[in-house]
């Protein structure tokens, strides 16, 4: 079996890949809390994810594997660039292709501020 086919193999069993972006990923960034993430891409979407290790009845030799959620999309006007928490995890700043950065609160996911630089 070649290396490649072992990786593969070992996605499909040990990983759950969800299909949330129609084009390329160009920014991600870490909750300060480590306990979700944030994605966004060409396809000008924002996409909130969390994640959890969770007991692995599946697999006999592993006893824990990364389950990851979707929680929720933003669409925004144009390709985000890079998308960033605060340190607090109070708010999300969204850069755009277009030069705007939207910072929104985390708690309601409502646009507080707009600017284009």
């Amino acid at each position: 079996m070649s290396m490649v086919s072992e990786i593969n193999s070992f996605v499909s069993r040990h990983w759950q890949i969800e299909e949330a972006h129609d084009g390329a990923i160009w920014s991600m960034d870490l909750q300060p809390d480590k306990h979700g993430f944030v994605t966004g891409g060409a396809d000008k979407s924002v996409n909130i994810w969390e994640f959890e290790l969770v007991a692995d009845e599946e697999n006999e030799g592993l006893s824990k594997r990364l389950s990851c959620a979707h929680l929720k999309a933003l669409k925004m006007t144009d390709d985000v660039l890079s998308v960033k928490f605060s340190p607090d995890q109070r708010f999300l700043a969204v850069a755009l292709l277009d030069s705007t950065v939207k910072v929104s609160s985390c708690s309601r996911l409502c646009p507080l501020l707009s600017r284009t630089l």
